[in-house]
């Protein structure tokens, strides 16, 4: 385990070192060599690879997804938010598939000039159904989805929304929850994710970094999963940060990095400038056979001497479906 973790770890440093983003997973072309396969087999006709086309079948519902599954929200009053899902084509082929966006609690706006990214308010308080979008998707494409609560949103009770996204046989669904707005003494993270594992690339999270305007302008972050789940952090630029190969919110394991300016006490230190910024996580579980899920608890604080505080649990489903 050592030795593989060793080698993804230098994996990672080569391409930084070529200006290509560490955040593909090589499962990915995998997962597209299987459906060129595929396709061959179907286009020769030949009776001898009947459980090659099963198979691919059986992939075909894993050619899209939707993440995460769910995303709560406790926003803070008189702060601006963004919720952000990504939609991602895992074949080595472009599709179109059909995305779906309701609520009955919200109106939802196009923002002018920006794909798949919306306002949200409940001043309307009627039910509402985005016309369906027809997306195309790259092969191993990801998009993200955005939908932006200002700061005038201040829900008296649980708001939702619905998405859905269908493409041939596939359908994956989604939705968000804003709960009533808090107030905040402190830099924290203020959303949390339910997420279905896949085994083919590393599943992002986006978590928004609320900041309040006396507080430090520093927070620590360290993860501590209920299983063993590699997870990578980036910041808004796309940058990778820190690597817990182990998910035990340490980082003195094989496989860890700290890749942040500032290091304090083994642990990354990044810098909250308020407003919206937001902080990509990424998931891989090292255990997939458990018929559980893996809990994930997101810690902050804002120095060393400070305690550690849980701010929100992630949780990532295991064998669902």
């Amino acid at each position: 385990m050592e030795e593989a973790l060793t080698l993804q770890t230098q994996a990672i440093e080569m391409l930084k070192a070529v200006g290509l983003s560490p955040r593909v997973n090589r499962a990915q072309g995998k997962l597209a060599t299987y459906f060129e396969l595929a396709d061959y087999h179907r286009a020769s006709g030949s009776a001898a690879v009947d459980s090659t086309k099963e198979e691919a079948e059986d992939l075909a519902t894993g050619v899209l997804d939707l993440q995460p599954h769910r995303i709560s929200f406790a926003p803070i009053e008189g702060q601006a938010h963004e919720a952000i899902f990504t939609l991602s084509n895992l074949s080595g082929h472009s599709i179109q598939p059909q995305l779906q966006i309701a609520s009955t609690d919200l109106a939802i706006t196009a923002v002018p000039g920006e794909d798949l990214h919306f306002s949200l308010s409940d001043t309307s308080y009627r039910s509402q159904t985005e016309p369906a979008q027809k997306i195309e998707l790259a092969p191993l494409e990801q998009i993200l989805i955005r939908f932006k609560m200002p700061a005038d949103l201040k829900p008296a009770a649980d708001l939702r929304l619905a998405l859905s996204a269908q493409f041939e046989q596939a359908q994956h669904s989604a939705d968000l929850l804003i709960m009533p707005a808090t107030s905040a003494e402190r830099v924290h993270v203020i959303n949390a994710a339910e997420i279905r594992d896949n085994p083919f690339y590393l599943i992002p999270v986006f978590h928004q970094i609320s900041r309040p305007g006396n507080a430090s302008d520093t927070i620590q972050i360290r993860t501590r999963a209920s299983a063993p789940t590699r997870i990578e952090v980036y910041d808004t630029s796309g940058q990778l940060c820190s690597v817990d190969a182990e998910g035990n919110g340490r980082f003195d394991d094989p496989g860890d990095l700290l890749l942040t300016e500032q290091v304090d006490a083994r642990y990354p230190v990044f810098r909250s400038e308020g407003g919206l910024q937001q902080l990509e996580f990424r998931y891989q579980p090292w255990d997939r056979t458990a018929n559980e899920r893996i809990e994930i608890d997101i810690q902050t604080r804002n120095s060393a001497e400070a305690d550690w505080e849980s701010d929100v649990q992630d949780w990532i489903l295991l064998n669902e479906g």
